[in-house]
């Protein structure tokens, strides 16, 4: 009995190399995922909140500073419109009165429709400018930034506004 020789070739499997393809680019691919949101989370994140805002939960409170100069000075005002001229007629009583405030007038979602109205102090010591065609729906705060401080405004009819401390 003779062996016959083996002339048979066999082919070896292929190398394992395919797996490890498999596993290892998943992971490169989230290390550079991470990497990029890291970079853009620290070159683009937010400010820090000042010092006199605390944060709790998804609300935030604190001081504002405007409104607790506006108690210290007992500003406190009220205003008519008269729609036929488009004019707006401030009377303030308190200590320390500006020359000029501002008038905000400011949409809630819409930073487009916000508008600022200046009025100036007339000789008898109210102020005076021009009311907006288009103020329906817009809240009020009146700003004296030089002074430091501001009222929040409440519309009492269509042409009678308050602004208080309270």
């Amino acid at each position: 009995m003779s062996a016959a020789p083996l002339t048979e070739k066999f082919e070896r499997p292929p190398s394992g190399r395919l797996w490890l393809w498999l596993i290892l680019l998943p992971v490169a691919a989230s290390v550079v995922a991470g990497l990029t949101t890291l970079g853009i989370a620290i070159r683009y994140g937010d400010k820090p909140l000042p010092e006199s805002v605390s944060r709790t939960g998804p609300v935030q409170y604190g001081e504002n500073s405007g409104l607790i100069r506006a108690r210290e000075l007992e500003i406190s005002g009220s205003a008519r419109i008269d729609s036929a001229s488009h004019a707006i007629h401030l009377t303030l009583r308190g200590r320390e009165l500006p020359q000029q405030v501002l008038l905000r007038l400011w949409h809630p979602t819409e930073s487009t429709l916000d508008q600022l109205l200046v009025l100036t102090r007339g000789d008898d010591g109210s102020y005076r400018g021009v009311w907006p065609a288009q103020s329906d729906g817009l809240a009020l705060l009146l700003t004296a930034p030089d002074a430091g401080w501001e009222l929040p405004g409440a519309r009492n009819s269509t042409d009678t506004l308050s602004f208080v401390t309270d």
